[in-house]
């Protein structure tokens, strides 16, 4: 059987309010594999931005488990939990959440120097490439607010793959880009994806994004309600030559 890079098993998530309880998320059994990019949509409100929390072990599960990397995240603590989401886990915001005042090449640099503690510049050597592969090695010493918004979120892609994670949480990730530039960052994920078997999970309200994908997941109201995947579009039958007359 292929590895899973992510399993939640019987996942719910209550909010307490004073003395009322509202449950937001409802048993959710998930499992992405190695390697797969998978779409997942729902309606506002349906509880992916929750989901994607627990997901990214930003938050933590009422109750069920939540494993990531084959690491069972529901009983780590905050360290653990820092551990395995800075080893395993990219990210990718619809608002890209770059520090305005460093250069693209910096940005990108962030998450090794979290791991390391220090903002090395041994560390720009494994950052370049990254830049580069997004196509803007040029842009490598520009502060990351005199980029446009395609070029920043860019360069967070870069920033999110420079650890090599086993999985990518992409949030509405094209959500804030024009058409062209969001299909500029959409092919950037599927080319990642077959170069370096990343594994993705793209939340998206974007139905053409979502037919891209390889399988769709749907929640409505904190249940998810199918998974499967994508049916290729069948290319059109060419047309028949016209008949001798």
């Amino acid at each position: 059987m292929t590895e899973a890079v992510l399993e939640l098993i019987g996942v719910t998530k209550s909010f307490i309010d004073g003395e009322v309880s509202t449950e937001v998320l409802h048993g959710i059994d998930l499992r992405v594999n190695a390697g797969e990019f998978v779409a997942l949509i729902g309606p506002s409100g349906s509880g992916k931005s929750t989901l994607l929390n627990l997901i990214g072990l930003l938050d933590r599960p009422t109750t069920g488990q939540v494993r990531v990397a084959g690491e069972d995240a529901t009983h780590l603590d905050d360290g653990g939990r820092t551990r395995l989401r800075n080893h395993a886990l990219g990210f990718v915001f619809q608002f890209h959440h770059l520090i305005a005042a460093l250069t693209a090449e910096e940005n990108v640099r962030v998450p090794l120097a979290l791991r390391t503690g220090r903002m090395s510049e041994a560390l720009r050597a494994e950052a370049l490439p990254l830049l580069e592969a997004v196509g803007l090695a040029d842009k490598a010493d520009v502060e990351a607010r005199k980029l446009s918004g395609g070029q920043q979120q860019r360069v967070a892609i870069a920033r999110a793959l420079v650890t090599s994670p086993v999985l990518v949480l992409a949030d509405e990730p094209t959500g804030n880009l024009d058409t062209a530039s969001a299909d500029q960052v959409f092919a950037l994920f599927r080319r990642f994806h077959a170069e370096r078997k990343t594994a993705f999970l793209l939340v998206t309200h974007d139905p053409r994004l979502a037919a891209r994908c390889d399988r769709i997941i749907e929640i409505v109201d904190g249940r998810i309600v199918s998974d499967a995947p994508v049916t290729p579009t069948p290319a059109p039958t060419p047309a028949s030559p016209p008949a001798p007359t």
